[in-house]
């Protein structure tokens, strides 16, 4: 399939898989004199969840609010805006289709991706997996995530659910991989055997959006990999958020 235009993320022709390929997405800018105020610490047995609040958002992070690796961000006069980039360059995949009848994505964060899709697809069925629980009780407690019979979630490893799914011969119009940590992506979502049990959960037009980073040490043989499993495809990347 030849590219049709540079967009930030790639195209391949079996399943039309995009992966949103970006660079340093998650660099924010802080001004010195005003300090994160931290108004929730989450326990969790992977790594604590803090919510903090500054210059009129509120985050999620990891471990430390001097994370540049914000995992949610959210205007709080605006809630309904994306603050991140990454984002609404995933969400445009609903340019190639508008009308999904189902979405599956991979890590809730503070759940702005489905949030974007209930009040834009208000009848799609929208599953997303999450494997830390302490995530989902955040995202539904300080960032306006609710579950209903259209928006389901799954407190488990997105790869056990995306295998289940090829077994139960389950699929998609739309999978969104958006499982991340800064410039970490879990290595078992990288593999090719993961991506084959991706791929063969999406219907024949599916649509895969990766939320995947140049600038990490794997982004070669990720490439690599996409490419073995969805065939060739073309990767631009975007430098702020």
């Amino acid at each position: 399939m030849k590219p049709i235009r540079r967009y930030p993320f790639s195209l391949s022709t079996p399943g039309f898989a995009l992966a949103a390929s970006l660079l340093a997405l998650m660099a924010y800018t802080f001004s010195s004199d005003a300090a994160p105020k931290i108004i929730h610490t989450e326990p969790s047995e992977f790594a604590p969840v803090l919510v903090f609040e500054e210059h009129g958002e509120r985050c999620m992070n990891f471990n430390s609010v001097s994370d540049p690796g914000r995992q949610t961000c959210v205007d709080l006069k605006h809630p309904d805006k994306m603050v991140f980039a990454y984002t609404r360059m995933m969400t445009s995949a609903l340019f190639l289709n508008p009308a999904p009848a189902n979405v599956l994505i991979i890590g809730l964060g503070g759940a702005t991706l489905p949030r974007a899709l209930k009040k834009i697809l208000p009848r799609t069925v929208i599953d997303t997996v999450e494997i830390d629980p302490a995530v989902a009780n955040v995202a539904q407690r300080f960032f306006g995530y609710e579950q209903s019979p259209t928006q389901r979630l799954f407190l488990e490893d997105g790869r056990a659910f995306v295998e289940r799914a090829h077994r139960e011969g389950r699929q998609y119009d739309m999978i969104m991989l958006d499982a991340f940590d800064v410039d970490y992506i879990p290595v078992h979502l990288l593999t090719r055997e993961f991506l084959q049990h991706v791929r063969a959960i999406l219907t024949p037009n599916g649509i895969l959006v990766a939320n995947t980073f140049t600038n990490s040490k794997m982004y070669d043989q990720e490439s690599v990999t996409y490419a073995d499993v969805f065939g060739d495809f073309s990767i631009c990347g975007m430098a702020t958020a």
